[in-house]
């Protein structure tokens, strides 16, 4: 293959994964030219001197460091920094992705693909992590976003390097990076992968991650949705709601001219009044944030002419 591979691993607490993977990374990919990019999330055990150990004599290692727990977003974010590789591999430390699989992900990017995403098919988890994993897939990726992956929070995955010249990281949101290269007209497609049982040490998934995996699911449709237009978003909530608050005040006031009702004492009144006031509001939000994407294309654009 003509590409070099960047292949980036972020972990945290993995000792007693990280030297098989590397051993079973570089027996698969043997004959081809890659580089290995690894990040300690700031783990407390002997993570970082196992695969320094295990790495002291290899040529395309580059190991970095975080003094503490920044995210597995924000240890990806500095393994791209560094990264040399046109095409660029996400996996997990965890052992549960098979680096037997690189070579099925590496000719869908010779066939053309921008991005080959990992789908685990069998996957051998136990019950907590599976069907929440299923409900996100049902309910939110395939119901809200309309993704035609199966499996967007599988951490295996490969792409071509421009995809993220039009992808921004930030906080956990490196899991919709199929999700926003099918919107932006990438060709995407997936490969099934060889799902394992974990290895040695102890999962990061809770529930605390399944409520913030929701929250960033629906963020990254308002943004992928609205991020343009967003007063079509605040303009017609705000419309909606200030509709619903000027019909009870006109109800209220026909009530007040035909039956001579008193309305100091309403509170439907008051609520009538939050409602017009909530919905000019978000209206006036619609309008502001037009003019902050305007802003921010005209400052681009003379970016660009200078």
């Amino acid at each position: 293959m003509a590409q070099k591979i960047s292949i980036i691993i972020p972990f945290l607490n993995e000792e007693g994964n990280l030297a098989k993977l590397y051993k079973e990374i570089a027996h698969v990919l043997k004959n081809i030219t890659y580089e290995l990019v690894l990040i300690d999330d700031g783990s407390s055990d002997q993570s970082y001197q196992e695969i320094t150990h295990a790495t002291r004599s290899a040529k395309n290692v580059i190991i970095l460091r975080n003094k503490r727990r920044l995210g597995k977003g924000y240890a990806l974010a500095k393994g791209i920094r560094v990264a040399h590789g046109d095409v660029i591999v996400f996996m997990d430390a965890d052992l549960q992705d098979n680096p037997a699989d690189l070579p099925a992900f590496i000719r869908k990017i010779e066939e053309g693909y921008d991005l080959v995403n990992g789908w685990r098919a069998v996957r051998h988890d136990g019950a907590d992590k599976t069907w929440p994993s299923k409900i996100a897939n049902t309910l939110l990726w395939q119901g809200l976003l309309r993704t035609s992956l199966h499996d967007m929070n599988c951490g295996f995955k490969a792409f071509q390097r421009h995809v993220l010249d039009e992808f921004t990281f930030y906080g956990d949101n490196y899991r919709f990076i199929p999700y926003m290269a099918e919107q932006l007209g990438f060709k995407v497609t997936e490969v099934k992968v060889q799902h394992r049982s974990r290895h040695s040490g102890k999962s990061k998934y809770g529930a605390l991650r399944m409520f913030y995996g929701v929250i960033d699911t629906l963020t990254q449709f308002f943004i992928m949705r609205y991020s343009q237009k967003p007063f079509h978003f605040f303009g017609a909530l705000g419309a909606v709601i200030f509709t619903c608050g000027a019909l009870i005040a006109t109800y209220l006031t026909y009530e007040w001219y035909v039956y001579g009702e008193a309305l100091q004492r309403r509170p439907l009144l008051l609520f009538a009044m939050l409602l017009i006031i909530i919905g000019v509001q978000f209206f006036l939000t619609g309008i502001t944030s037009e003019l902050n994407v305007y802003l921010s294309h005209k400052n681009e654009q003379k970016k660009h002419k200078l």
